[in-house]
C-alpha cells in the first residue's frame, strides 16, 4: 500500500480505480485519500461478487461508484462507468 500512497501523493491522478481488497489493505488507502482529498474521484471494483456485496455498506455508491467485474469478459463496462464519473461534473 505504501507504493500506492506514494504514487497518489506525487501524481494526484484524476481518478483512482482500486480493488479495496488489494494486498496491504486497500481500505486504508481509500481512507487516507478521502481524508486528505475529499473530492478525489474513486472507483471501487470487485472481481468477486461475494466481496462486492459484503462491502457495499462500507462505501455508499453515491460517493464511491462500484463496479462488480465478476462475470465480465471484457472491460466495456469499465469504460462506461469511468465516462459516467467524469460526466457528473
Amino acid at each position: 500500500m505504501d507504493e500506492a500512497i506514494d504514487y497518489w501523493e506525487k501524481n494526484h491522478p484524476d481518478l483512482i480505480i482500486i480493488d479495496p481488497r488489494m494486498p496491504d489493505d486497500g481500505y486504508r488507502l481509500i481512507e487516507k485519500v478521502v481524508n486528505e482529498s475529499p473530492n478525489q474521484k474513486i472507483l471501487l471494483f470487485f472481481c468477486n461478487s461475494n466481496s462486492y456485496h459484503q462491502y457495499l455498506s462500507r462505501y455508499p455508491k453515491d460517493r464511491f461508484p462500484h463496479l462488480d467485474l465478476s462475470g465480465y469478459s471484457d472491460l466495456d463496462v469499465l469504460e462506461e462507468t469511468v465516462e459516467k464519473i467524469f460526466n457528473q461534473e
